[in-house]
């Protein structure tokens, strides 16, 4: 349901649970560079997914360094968007496999990373619940 929220409430809320069920004590202190402080219109169950799923695949792939958080609005031709994004010192993505990121059941398999789980679904539902608010991925 759509309403207005505290988007930065929304994300510091959902990294401090992500933190209490993850074992983060590998990486260097986890960062936040957040200046949005306005309210905005979102599903905050579905901001909360894409939070949560963005920073388990960020901490699936670092197996040591830091994950940093962005949070910040941006005007472009007169309209603003929010600003989410997730940077991490992890192994990287193959350019190679730069197109096939979002894909449903696309898995990469290159890299150093914690776990083998997972079905492909994530990124391809996160990219879902992005474009349902208006948004890119």
């Amino acid at each position: 349901t759509m309403a207005k929220a505290g988007i930065k409430y929304v994300v510091n809320t959902t990294e401090d649970k992500f933190s209490q069920e993850v074992d983060v004590s590998n990486l260097d202190e986890q960062q936040r560079e957040q200046v949005l402080s306005e309210r905005v219109f979102v599903d905050r169950e579905m901001w909360e997914k894409i939070v949560f799923n963005l920073l388990s695949n960020a901490y699936k792939f670092t197996m040591e360094g830091s994950i940093t958080v962005y949070l910040h609005k941006e005007v472009i031709d007169k309209t603003t968007y929010v600003v989410f994004s997730v940077k991490d010192t992890g192994s990287g993505i193959d350019k190679d496999d730069l197109p096939k990121l979002f894909n449903r059941f696309e898995r990469i398999t290159k890299g150093n990373r914690r776990s083998v789980e997972g079905s492909g679904i994530g990124l391809s539902f996160i990219k879902e619940l992005v474009q349902l608010h208006g948004g890119t991925i």
